[in-house]
């Protein structure tokens, strides 16, 4: 990966940390439709369907917090429950710009790693909410790109 690809990487993650301040969502609120005034909106894709916390609830919020600003159009990507069908699940990373996991569960195929490697290493970001640090101990591609887990084993493969 080229300090090029993990700076906008960065920046994207950064852009998403940050969400949305409070004077951003009230000059959003008071822009009217006429108003000359770009945004860079970045495209944002939530992963969840699995997960220890309440992803059910935590999802929807983070979604809302950040197209309240409007800076953000975000998709989502659910996951089947535990043991379920894996077919359809095989989310389009290269539409968006950063990929906000909120995800804890079972190993994604070998097709959906695939394309989230292949993403990252095209410069797009990912952003790791809080258990989502903690699947795919096997993977160790994915281990390397959020850089530190819940697990004590520090190797990376």
């Amino acid at each position: 990966m080229t300090i090029q690809r993990l700076s906008r990487g960065l920046l994207i993650c950064t852009a998403v940390l940050l969400g949305c301040s409070r004077a951003d969502q009230q000059a959003t609120a008071q822009r009217k439709p006429s108003d000359k005034t770009e945004v860079a909106l970045l495209r944002v894709l939530m992963v969840d369907g699995q997960n220890n916390h309440d992803w059910v609830r935590t999802t929807p919020y983070m979604r809302k917090t950040l197209e309240s600003c409007g800076r953000f159009i975000t998709g989502v990507a659910t996951s089947p429950p535990e043991g379920g069908n894996w077919e359809q699940f095989n989310p389009d990373f290269s539409k968006f710009d950063v990929v906000v996991s909120n995800y804890n569960g079972e190993l994604w195929p070998s097709s959906v790693q695939a394309n989230l490697e292949r993403f990252i290493e095209g410069g797009g970001g990912l952003v790791i909410i809080h258990g989502a640090n903690n699947p795919f101990a096997q993977w160790p591609a994915f281990n390397r790109m959020i850089g530190l887990s819940w697990r004590g084993d520090t190797s990376f493969g």
